[in-house]
């Protein structure tokens, strides 16, 4: 298979839906050696901020002299994106050829065999793809809770937790108690978990019940904040909460002996690249675009946003998410919300966003492509306007298109 082939097949796999559990996983590594095993890891599970957290650490191991791998998800434009090695992209050949030989492991499986699902599909290529490429350290990134997470196949150096919140409640259940349990089903035994000062207060003590019966050490990261020498690249307030849970990370390593030099860490928190996180695309007018798709994501953005004046909002989501929240928590900070719909299966109709706007008091209009929404944005906006582009990965990641940077 070429790339676009390769795309095509596990876009095969979406009839699967999101499936948790661990036996689909484990049999597909075993059948193409258990590659898992081969890794030393970083694991790293969260609500929010996990993609950034995993992000900077990989920079910062990256400029310590070690060959880092990287996994997460999901893309904004490529699948390539979701597996990096030193920060740069599996190419779409080598892709292509990962995606080849899974399907010929797949083939051989019974008729009655239940099949992977595409996230578990993706996962057993990271693993492989790290391990012949005989990387030094893998950072992590869970898809979707943490407990029954495909990627909890791994025994980690080190694991972390971010910001708790509430999302894909359907499977991950509807209180934070329920969610930081699953979300601390990746804590091992014996494993150090970093977690940030500032964790909600009933997630902080369902996982120090799980780290006491681990026997695993809790450690509270606090902000990035006044490190001699050190600026954090990545733009918004709740990045110093994210590069605190890094630098946990980081510090957990050390202490298992791993060489890690303090100015590999200012060099890896300025060069950190990671798009679509409150990322400048234009400055007359003002244009940001971030991936935030949740109600707390949404919301930390839009403050961020907004922090001089309202800002004009065009989003676009997918139907499973919390539309009536997102908009929600836009709306104190905006000046309008242009509703747009994306290019996906799963994409929400955006008169439903339009008419959740106007309920919360903002002027809103639709339109039913990302395109026209921001044709429009940008013609009715004044050189001093804040825009900011948000709502699911693949709004941003079109919206990255659309202006000429897509991410590399």
């Amino acid at each position: 298979m070429n790339y676009a082939a390769s795309v095509g097949y596990l876009e095969s796999f979406w009839k699967f839906g999101i499936k948790p559990g661990l036996v689909r996983i484990n049999t597909l590594l075993k059948n193409i050696g258990e590659p898992n095993k081969d890794l030393v890891c970083i694991h790293v599970a969260g609500t929010n901020g996990k993609g950034s957290v995993c992000a900077m650490t990989a920079s910062i191991l990256k400029e310590c002299g070690f060959k880092v791998g990287l996994y997460t998800s999901p893309h904004l434009v490529d699948y390539t994106e979701r597996f990096k090695i030193n920060g740069k992209s599996i190419s779409g050949a080598n892709f292509a050829k990962y995606c080849t030989r899974i399907r010929s492991v797949l083939r051989s499986y019974p008729a009655k065999k239940e099949k992977p699902t595409e996230f578990e599909l993706l996962t057993a290529l990271a693993f492989k793809y790290f391990s012949d490429e005989k990387v030094d350290l893998a950072v992590i990134e869970t898809g979707l809770g943490g407990r029954l997470d495909s990627t909890n196949v791994i025994i980690p150096e080190v694991c972390a937790i971010t910001n708790i919140d509430f999302d894909h409640t359907q499977l991950l259940g509807r209180t934070i108690r329920s969610v930081a349990q699953e979300k601390a089903g990746i804590i091992k035994k014996g494993v150090e978990v970093v977690v940030p000062r500032s964790l909600n207060n009933k997630a902080i003590k369902e996982i120090s019940k799980i780290c006491t019966l681990k026997n695993s050490p809790l450690i509270f990261a606090g902000r990035a904040a006044g490190r001699p020498g050190a600026s954090i690249r990545l733009k918004g307030f709740f990045q110093k909460d994210n590069a605190g849970v890094a630098l946990g990370i980081i510090a957990a390593l050390r202490k298992k002996g791993w060489a890690i030099k303090e100015q590999g860490i200012i060099k890896g928190l300025r060069n950190t690249n990671w798009p679509a996180r409150l990322q400048q695309v234009s400055n007359s007018p003002t244009i940001l675009v971030d991936a935030g798709h949740n109600p707390s994501g949404l919301k930390a953005v839009a403050q961020e946003a907004a922090k001089s004046k309202k800002a004009i909002f065009v989003l676009g989501m997918l139907s499973h998410k919390d539309h009536e929240g997102g908009v929600k928590a836009v709306a104190p900070y905006a000046k309008a919300i242009i509703a747009c719909g994306v290019d996906h299966p799963g994409c929400l109709d955006p008169v439903v966003i339009e008419r959740a706007a106007q309920r919360a008091g903002v002027v809103s209009r639709s339109f039913r492509t990302l395109r026209s929404g921001l044709d429009f944005a940008l013609g009715s906006s004044r050189k001093n306007d804040i825009i900011c582009v948000a709502g699911s990965h693949v709004t941003a990641g079109a919206a990255l298109k659309y202006f000429g940077c897509p991410p590399r």
